[in-house]
C-alpha cells in the first residue's frame, strides 16, 4: 500500500547520503507502540518512539499484472529486545494488531512527509533472547 510521495519526500531522497528512517507503529490495547531504526539524535521532533527496530525484510509480494499495484505483502520486522519491548509483550496480545510502517528521513515530518510502505496484520511473534 505505498503512498504518494510529497516534494519534500522526493528532495530528501534525492540525496546521495540519505540515511532512511523506517518508523512503526502498533496499534495495541490502552496504548500504541511506536519505534523506528534511528539510534542517533539529529531526528525532527515530529518522529516519534523508540530506536528499537533493527531490521525489515520484505518477504514476498503479489503484484496486480493490470494494475501494477502491491496486492499483498509480508514484512519481518526484528526489534533490538530490550525492557520496554518485554513488559509489552508479556502483558499485550500482538497477533492480529495491525502494523503500519512509514519511509522517510531524519528531517522530514512523519505526519506530512513519511509515505506508507505497509499496513497489516501481525500474523507471527517470535520472541528469542537478546
Amino acid at each position: 500500500m505505498p503512498g504518494a510521495v510529497t516534494e519534500n519526500w522526493l528532495d530528501a531522497f534525492r540525496h546521495m547520503t540519505v540515511e532512511p528512517v523506517v518508523h512503526c507503529s502498533i496499534a495495541l490495547t490502552g496504548t500504541t507502540m511506536e519505534f523506528h531504526n534511528w539510534t542517533s539524535g539529529g531526528l525532527d521532533s515530529s518522529i516519534t518512539g523508540d530506536p528499537l527496530l533493527s531490521t525489515v525484510t520484505a518477504v514476498s509480494q503479489t503484484v496486480d499484472p493490470v494494475l501494477r499495484e502491491v496486492q499483498l505483502s509480508e514484512l519481518t520486522l526484528d526489534c533490538i529486545d530490550d525492557g520496554k519491548i518485554r513488559s509489552l509483550v508479556s502483558t499485550q496480545n500482538f497477533y492480529g494488531k495491525i502494523v503500519t510502517v512509514k519511509l522517510g528521513t531524519p528531517s522530514l515530518d512523519l505526519a506530512t512527509d513519511f509515505i506508507h510502505i505497509f499496513k497489516g496484520p501481525i500474523k507471527k511473534l517470535v520472541p528469542q533472547e537478546g
